[in-house]
């Protein structure tokens, strides 16, 4: 009888944990490895936020040993933060650990209640866990690039300048963002067709407008498919 109970109360507290340790349902469409949406939906100032971020581990990489890039086997990785979250938003991780094998569906998730607006770029900074020939253990940092989350409303100074099908040009806390075009296609002319220098800088899943060396005026962006207007001021 006292077995039988003992059983039944381990039982008890391993489903517990079980429902403890998950902070998150990740999305069963996520069949390779990689993440998935690719994308973080906008949220609203003051607005309740929740999203979850499906992932799951690529099962090799390549490292730097001594010097020389080696290809070895993952054995995890550690997410060891979210930076850039805007005022009011944290995150979880599927558990506590924060540790991703690879081939394994898990995830990410977001949310809070944002007290800013803006654009904000998140970085995820990560351990890579591996071994070199299946014996000698290696780990080394990366980190998770490409999203961002997109806050209307609030004292944020987001105000949409231009908008294509895909494409999003914003002027955010003075600084001109161009959202929705790949910098390998994008190109810069003036309003007499000629073809200027343009300088993009990477900027979370957006990328930062630089003017310098343009004169004050009217200038169109495209990539082959969307054209943006960009005013370029004094």
């Amino acid at each position: 009888m006292i077995r039988k109970f003992v059983a039944l109360l381990a039982l008890a507290l391993m489903v517990s944990a079980s429902a403890e340790a998950q902070n998150c349902t990740p999305d069963p469409a996520l069949k390779a490895p990689g993440t998935m949406p690719k994308n973080l939906p906008d949220g609203d100032y003051q607005m309740p936020y929740d999203q979850v971020i499906s992932v799951m581990a690529f099962p090799d990489t390549t490292v730097v040993v001594g010097g020389q890039p080696q290809y070895v086997k993952i054995d995890s990785f550690k997410v060891k933060g979210m930076i850039g979250l805007p005022q009011g938003l944290s995150y979880t991780c599927w558990d506590a650990s924060c540790v991703f094998p690879p081939d394994s569906l898990r995830c990410m998730r977001i949310n809070g209640t944002p007290s800013e607006g803006g654009l904000f770029p998140v970085l995820i900074p990560i351990t890579i866990y591996a071994k070199v020939g299946g014996f000698f253990a290696v780990q080394q940092p990366d980190t998770m690039r490409g999203y961002s989350i997109t806050i209307n409303g609030g004292s944020s100074g987001l105000v949409y300048v231009g908008k294509g099908q895909q494409a999003r040009l914003i002027e955010n806390h003075g600084e001109t963002l161009l959202m929705g075009m790949k910098a390998a296609d994008v190109q810069l002319y003036n309003l007499s067709g000629q073809l200027m220098p343009l300088n993009l800088e990477p900027f979370g899943a957006a990328y930062r407008l630089h003017s310098e060396g343009l004169k004050p005026g009217m200038y169109i962006l495209t990539d082959g498919r969307q054209r943006l207007k960009w005013w370029v001021k004094e």
